[in-house]
């Protein structure tokens, strides 16, 4: 009968984690002035569209501001600037610890110019330059769950100032967005280890006990 109500625990502890991350919901992080991740890429080209682009170095030099996030399950997640005041592009990179400055094209799965919509899924864009489409918006790539992605925020035109603060939002299953490429612990993963710890107390209890 006990080992009945465990495994009936272990169910329902799994199964909340589960539907906790059973939403989409927007996740927003401002990348703020006080403590940036800052760097720049020099490119061939003086305006930047493409992902391939990343691959010609050059004389133009690009700023990015940059964070990392970590999705909780794997899915399709979209990445965007709802709000900024310049032509920006984003960029999205895996297995990167920082922005790879030397080698622009290692690790870069996505890149947007312009999202080409006023607004995502009822969030408005708007952009004090000239057009808010000219918001980045990376839509339905993807994702693993528990693996880190760099996030990055740079211009169409090399030699553009990035304004800081800067928010980018990602549309999705939860995600833990930080300044430092460490993965946070799934929330499944903290129930089970959590039942774990309860177990192994219980097992001492009784050891004790005879």
């Amino acid at each position: 009968m006990k080992s009945k109500s465990i495994v009936a625990l272990a169910a329902g502890i799994i199964g909340l984690a589960a539907s906790a991350n059973a939403a989409t919901v927007f996740s927003f992080y401002q990348m703020a002035p006080s403590t940036p991740n800052v760097a720049t890429m020099s490119l061939a080209e003086g305006s930047l569209w493409n992902i391939g682009q990343l691959a010609a170095p050059g004389p133009n030099t690009f700023n990015i501001a940059y964070a990392f996030f970590t999705p909780t399950v794997s899915g399709a997640y979209s990445v965007g600037i709802a709000s900024a005041s310049y032509d920006t592009v984003l960029l999205m990179y895996e297995g990167q610890s920082s922005f790879p400055s030397g080698n622009p094209r290692l690790g870069a799965i996505a890149l947007n110019d312009d999202g080409n919509v006023l607004e995502f899924n009822g969030l408005p864009f708007t952009n004090t330059s000239v057009y808010a489409q000219w918001n980045s918006l990376i839509q339905d790539i993807n994702l693993t769950g528990g693996t880190t992605y760099l996030i990055g925020a740079t211009s169409y035109n090399a030699g553009t100032t990035i304004p800081l603060p800067l928010e980018f939002f990602v549309y999705g299953e939860p995600v833990s967005v930080t300044t430092t490429s460490a993965p946070v612990p799934e929330p499944s993963s903290l129930g089970l280890l959590a039942l774990g710890a309860g177990g192994l107390l219980a097992r001492r209890r009784r050891n004790r006990a005879a």
